[in-house]
């Protein structure tokens, strides 16, 4: 076998492996976001029905807004990452199908994802 094939081979199989790697961490930064502003709801809306007064449990409300803020920016952090490796996956001719990959628009017609 050929060093270059072998290269090829050895990339493909590395990018398998990431994509294994990164698409759940994705997925769970993604529901993570998802149930933290279901929660933020929830808990916004169970504090009016309970006549709480203005300040009555606003520090409860702000720290889970802060964690809520948080998943959100680790949301974008991934999602940018996902750009990241499709366009890096591109470049090395090494793409890795995954039929849910929301890179699908970045990377060759002809192929779906990268990482």
């Amino acid at each position: 076998m050929s060093a270059n094939r072998e290269i090829v081979l050895a990339r493909r199989a590395l990018a398998q492996h990431v994509s294994s790697a990164f698409l759940p961490v994705e997925k769970s930064a993604d529901s993570t976001a998802t149930l933290a502003l279901r929660c933020t709801a929830v808990l916004i809306e169970a504090r009016r029905e309970a006549g709480l007064g203005p300040i009555e449990g606003e520090d409860v409300l702000e720290t889970v807004y802060e964690a809520c803020n948080l998943a959100f920016k680790a949301h974008a952090l991934f999602r940018r990452a996902h750009v990241g490796l499709a366009l890096l996956g591109a470049e090395l001719n090494v793409l890795a199908y995954t039929p849910e990959c929301p890179g699908a628009m970045l990377v060759p017609a002809n192929q779906n994802c990268a990482a």
